[in-house]
């Protein structure tokens, strides 16, 4: 698998991986404005999936990213 399948599929057991919406992202992170969202998307390389107007973030790569965030 590879592009979004990757994103979207677990590899364990080939389930759909949960995908947290930008609203979540947002209130996990204590960001108010959209502002902010769209400069983590853009310059901290946040991983997502834009379906329509919809931003999307795999759960398993926020949590990588989120770490990888922390320990900078």
């Amino acid at each position: 698998m590879d592009g979004i399948n990757k994103l979207l599929y677990n590899n364990k057991d080939n389930n759909l991986e949960r995908l947290l919406t930008k609203e979540e992202i947002m209130e996990h992170l204590h960001i108010k404005n959209y502002r902010t969202f769209m400069e983590l998307i853009s310059n901290k390389n946040l991983p997502y999936l834009k379906i329509g107007k919809k931003y999307l973030i795999p759960l398993d790569e926020f949590k990588k990213w989120e770490k990888n965030m922390l320990f900078k």
